[in-house]
């Protein structure tokens, strides 16, 4: 599930919604405030010059009107948050039910597996109590614990594409985009 977050509480853990969304590509923001019918002409971006003073090694810019693209996706990001009002979208879906039986020796194998990384070997700014990456391309030890995975993955969604598992216990996480991990 997708919560909303609280730009404003000193509680909440996710960074702003803007800043959320600098994650994305400028092209992705200028297709979800266009999808949005808000999204201004982006003129007043694109003329606006990165600088017309000195850089920093001293030099005089050559190129006046060359355009700050990181002025531009910072101030679309922004655009799309005040469109957003600050708030995530929340989507609910319905889960397809699993029925018990078909998880139980993948879940006893997981209680009692060694091969959950010490929790000093996470991903830094991950928080759960165990987090385990499955690739594709394994070692034969995974062997057992990334079939039963992919069969069950596969009795519903026969055509699922993957080739890496995060399983997890106790994760917690703030909304982000995975470069790697998609």
């Amino acid at each position: 599930w997708i919560e909303n977050v609280d730009c404003n509480s000193s509680t909440s853990e996710s960074p702003p919604l803007h800043l959320q969304l600098m994650a994305l590509s400028t092209k992705e923001l200028e297709r979800r405030l266009s999808s949005m019918h808000t999204c201004s002409n982006g003129s007043e971006f694109v003329t606006k010059p990165c600088s017309d003073k000195t850089r920093s090694d001293g030099k005089k810019n050559s190129k006046r009107n060359r355009t700050c693209k990181v002025h531009k996706h910072a101030k679309l990001a922004t655009e799309l948050a005040v469109a957003l009002r600050h708030s995530r979208p929340v989507r609910r879906c319905q889960g397809v039910p699993v029925p018990v039986q078909s998880t139980d020796y993948l879940l006893s194998l997981l209680r009692c597996t060694t091969l959950w990384p010490p929790s000093e070997k996470q991903r830094k700014g991950v928080s759960a109590s165990r987090y385990l990456t499955l690739r594709k391309h394994h070692p034969p030890e995974q062997d057992e614990l990334w079939n039963l995975c992919k069969n069950l993955i596969v009795s519903f969604i026969p055509d699922a594409i993957y080739n890496a598992l995060a399983i997890t216990s106790a994760f917690k996480g703030s909304p982000h985009i995975d470069n790697h991990d998609t």
